[in-house]
């Protein structure tokens, strides 16, 4: 009997199969972020939702990139009072949710894992992404709202962005890894 017809006849149990599972390794636990919200709401004597807020933006504008300046920073007003989160702050309360929660995951993963949340509230605000101006570099005609999705973490397959960003990611991404 070949290999073909032997694994035509394997029956899956299906009825014995639960909650299947993709474990891809480029995302983290989603359960991750709410440990980090904690700390950064903790650390900045801020709001969860505005701890989370100030976590979207900065990964989105910049804090997934492995040579982004531990300056990098983003800023919002929230009740009249500013509330600023930089690159170095995020990372240190990454290390200390890693060390808390045992499991390890970068800035890029975890942006990854919650990538269409992090686009809603991008687009909410019109928040350029970290690649926008090299997107529109390589093409001038790319409109404002069209930005918000020229991010690095964004994954060039993903169907809710433009085509022409999904194009363009794809060319960034086979330039870098060149």
């Amino acid at each position: 009997m070949t290999n073909e017809k032997q694994n035509s006849e394997i029956e899956i149990p299906f009825d014995q199969i639960k909650n299947p599972t993709i474990i891809n390794r480029a995302k983290t636990n989603p359960q991750i972020l709410p440990k980090l919200i904690e700390y950064t709401a903790t650390k900045l004597n801020a709001p969860p939702g505005i701890a989370k807020a100030l976590i979207f933006g900065n990964l989105h504008t910049g804090g997934t990139a492995s040579k982004a300046s531990p300056n990098h920073t983003f800023n919002l007003t929230h009740n009249n009072k500013i509330f600023s989160l930089d690159l170095q702050t995020l990372r240190s309360l990454t290390e200390k949710t890693i060390i808390t929660e045992g499991e390890k995951f970068t800035l890029r993963q975890l942006a990854r894992t919650h990538e269409q949340d992090i686009l809603t509230f991008a687009s909410k605000f019109n928040i350029t992404g970290n690649l926008g101006k090299k997107l529109l570099q390589m093409d001038p005609t790319l409109e404002p709202e069209q930005l918000i999705y020229a991010a690095d973490y964004v994954e060039p397959t993903n169907p809710s962005i433009p085509k022409q960003i999904q194009n363009l990611l794809m060319s960034h991404k086979n330039e870098t890894t060149k």
